[in-house]
């Protein structure tokens, strides 16, 4: 549950009772449906949309390290899906490496697109590129309507427990062969079971898996896990660096950050010690 009420912006995490995230509104920029745009004085202009938060312009760690992170796991990559990427901020950060030669974005709902361009900072710009393409529709339909493939796939793990596999096995279907696919996904001790199936789920489908966790103040926890599968390339180790005049524009990736946020406690352990006592709503 998330919501805007008397000057708060309270996210609940789902999967487990007793714990909420709040922070004060500054300013309501726009409401829409389940969509509400509105800035913050401590993370600054943020997007939620049902109750999940969709864009804040301090989330700079986690989109630099899901886009760049991906990007230099990969050998050649040439092709990028962002699943529910609407709001084109991290489309943006794909943007900046001059040798992908098409973006795809998938996006569920219709207002969210209009919202950032209308609101967010270069979200019209970014999703007016001619290497940017978006479709506004479910991602099984997206899916099922494209016979073709991508070198990197991104996308949040919000499904329930019992959903990831189908979830995990249709998105590595459209994966090229050597692909990457990036999942984000909350917190291991505020999602255990979530975050034990998904570990489990990406280590038997995938010959590589990597885990680890990327700060993310913003997010209930204050950081996310992020979760890199291929079967050729291993998605915690950089095989190419960037060029001086990317590198410099960066606020957080390096390929020493891109090593080190992979360098934590073995999740599918922690998944299951939690899961033993957790009043735990995955399902």
């Amino acid at each position: 549950m998330s919501e805007l009420k008397n000057g708060w912006y309270t996210q609940q995490e789902r999967t487990r009772t007793g714990y909420v995230c709040s922070l004060k509104v500054k300013e309501v920029l726009a409401e829409k449906g389940d969509i509400s745009l509105f800035r913050t004085d401590l993370f600054g202009l943020m997007m939620t949309e049902s109750g999940s938060l969709r864009y804040a312009a301090h989330d700079v760690a986690l989109r630099e390290m899901t886009a760049h992170g991906a990007m230099f796991a990969h050998e050649e990559p040439r092709r990028v899906l962002i699943v529910n990427g609407g709001d084109g901020s991290l489309a943006g950060e794909f943007l900046r490496h001059r040798a992908l030669e098409r973006i795809d974005i998938q996006e569920r709902s219709e207002d969210v697109a209009r919202l950032a361009a209308r609101y967010l900072p270069e979200a019209g710009k970014i999703l007016n590129n001619p290497r940017v393409e978006l479709s506004e529709e479910s991602l099984e339909d997206f899916l099922e309507t494209r016979n073709e493939s991508w070198d990197i796939i991104c996308a949040d793990c919000t499904e329930s427990s019992s959903r990831i596999p189908a979830f995990l096995r249709n998105l590595k279907a459209a994966l090229a062969p050597d692909g990457i696919l990036m999942i984000r996904c909350a917190p291991c001790f505020l999602a255990p079971k979530r975050t034990e199936t998904l570990v489990r789920e990406l280590s038997s489908q995938f010959v590589n898996a990597a885990f680890g966790l990327c700060p993310a103040p913003v997010h209930a926890g204050g950081h996310v896990i992020l979760c890199a599968a291929s079967d050729v390339f291993d998605g915690s180790r950089p095989v190419r660096k960037p060029l001086r005049g990317l590198s410099s524009r960066l606020k957080f990736y390096t390929t020493s950050c891109h090593k080190a946020i992979y360098q934590q406690p073995v999740f599918p352990g922690i998944g299951r010690l939690l899961a033993e006592d957790a009043d735990d709503r995955d399902e």
